[in-house]
């Protein structure tokens, strides 16, 4: 998102089939820098949804 922020981040991870996979919400101060841990998640392609305020980011990872 690129700069230090101060609001809510709603980070939301979905499979290839559309399933959510992945669902949280950080408050307050935020870095520019956010870490996701997906450790616990199979390997795999999987869209990644990112939205604060009015600035939505979709992307597709992989996890390997």
């Amino acid at each position: 998102m690129g700069k230090n922020t101060e609001g809510s981040l709603q980070i939301l991870l979905y499979n290839t089939q559309g399933q959510k996979i992945l669902e949280e919400t950080r408050n307050g101060a935020l870095d520019a820098l956010q870490y996701l841990d997906v450790s616990a998640i199979t390997n795999g392609v999987y869209i990644l949804k990112l939205g604060i305020g009015d600035l939505k980011i979709t992307s597709k990872i992989i996890i390997h």
